[in-house]
């Protein structure tokens, strides 16, 4: 494969590539619905990874991926799959990293995902194919528990410099709605500071997990 290297950033090639891939597929039948949303449908700034969201039993999900990668080689792009940003893989040059958010039913949606990911993905959220069946639903009320837990848990995952980098360029790309859209602007505004010090990695992670206790 001729790897292209620029390409991986041309949001608008991309989501060309995607769509007619996702609707080539052979068995796009047995899915509900196909989206993206997140850094590749806003204009301006870098691409990150593609956020693709389906609904489907999942009986034919390995078979999508394999054609969608089948389709992106021959353009000269290797497609990376993965489920949580935790376990985000580094990107290398040639390479689309894919955020691959499957969902059985609204149901497993609802009960599975963030609220703070559910809401912007009703506002945001672009199908690529079939009907958008989530941006009826209501804007999911936030708590502090509900955001601050999750992060407080990756914080007691995380033993080594690349772990921390992940997170730190997790949190200081979605400050927005994670912090500020949910109302919890103070806190945002701590955490920004901190991870854009120069204090050591392990110092920083305690005094983030700190302003989450606190705030709980």
């Amino acid at each position: 494969m001729v790897i292209n290297k620029t390409i991986t950033n041309d949001k608008e090639k991309i989501k060309e590539i995607l769509t007619d891939s996702i609707n080539s597929f052979e068995h796009i039948d047995k899915y509900k619905m196909v989206g993206i949303f997140g850094s590749i449908i806003h204009e301006g700034g870098k691409l990150g990874d593609v956020d693709l969201v389906s609904f489907s039993d999942g009986s034919f999900h390995e078979k999508f991926r394999g054609h969608l990668t089948k389709e992106f080689k021959k353009k000269g792009i290797k497609l990376i799959f993965f489920e949580t940003v935790t376990r985000m893989p580094k990107k290398n040059k040639g390479e689309l990293l894919i955020h691959d958010h499957l969902y059985y039913d609204l149901n497993y949606f609802l009960e599975n995902q963030w609220n703070v990911l559910i809401n912007v993905m009703i506002k945001d959220l672009i199908t690529l194919h079939g009907k958008n069946i989530i941006k009826d639903l209501p804007q999911q009320k936030i708590s502090k528990k509900d955001l601050f837990l999750p992060f407080i848990k990756w914080i007691d995952t995380i033993n080594n410099i690349k772990k921390y980098n992940k997170f730190k360029n997790y949190i200081l790309s979605h400050l927005s709605e994670n912090f500020y859209d949910s109302g919890f602007k103070k806190e945002g505004n701590e955490i920004e500071i901190i991870l854009n010090s120069n204090t050591n990695w392990k110092t920083n992670l305690n005094k983030i997990k700190k302003v989450l206790k606190t705030s709980l």
